[in-house]
Formats: structure tokens, C-alpha cells, sequence
């Protein structure tokens, strides 16, 4: 997995994030509720520059955007069990999560 600067910085990530089909990402999710930790470092590494840029975007401040990002990757595999395919894409599914608790970091700054 990468870090949050590397995340930040590299339009490498950007690359390899649009080359990632949905199957896929749908796949590693399946693969992480089984506990499989490779395949949960993958979705991160696919993943985490969309959602730290989402996060920075919802607080506007880069350390709240970090903190928003590493507790999304948190729930989103303690929760990734609840994922069903059928009813959601792995990709907004977790954009959902994502959103929710950068917006939560938000309006705690601002309470």
C-alpha cells in the first residue's frame, strides 16, 4: 500500500485507477470480507488517490483528508462483508463511505 503523500503526488496512481474494471474492484472487495489482506492492499493501492482527492475536497485541509481517508479504509474493511454486488458497485459503494466520513471531519471542524 502507498502512502497518503505518494497518494497526493503521483499521476501514476490516476493511470492505474481508470484501468481498473469494475469486475475487478467488485472481485477484491469479495476477497478482503474473506480476509484476505493482498487482496484488500490491491483495492487500496487502485483506489486511494480518488478517495484521498474526494476527502481533500470534502474538508479542504490535507491532514483532515488523510485522517477521513485511512478511517474510510478501516470501515471499509471491517464493513466489507455488507457489500453485495447485486445491489451496488464495488467503486460507489465505497465512494459512499468515503464521502460520508470526510463530511462528518467537515462539520466537526466547522461545529
Amino acid at each position: 500500500m502507498k502512502d497518503m503523500t505518494d497518494v497526493a503526488q503521483g499521476s501514476q496512481f490516476r493511470r492505474d485507477e481508470q484501468s481498473v474494471p469494475a469486475a475487478e474492484l467488485e472481485g477484491l472487495l469479495r476477497r478482503s470480507a474473506l480476509g484476505d489482506t493482498t487482496a484488500f492492499g490491491t483495492l487500496y493501492d487502485h483506489t486511494a488517490p480518488r478517495f484521498y482527492q474526494l476527502s481533500l475536497a470534502v474538508t479542504g485541509d490535507a491532514r483532515r483528508a488523510e485522517e477521513a481517508t485511512r478511517a474510510a479504509y478501516a470501515q471499509i474493511w471491517a464493513r466489507s462483508r455488507e457489500f453485495d454486488a447485486a445491489t451496488h458497485r464495488a467503486l460507489s459503494w465505497m465512494t459512499t463511505i468515503v464521502y460520508e466520513l470526510a463530511r462528518s471531519l467537515r462539520l466537526a471542524q466547522t461545529a
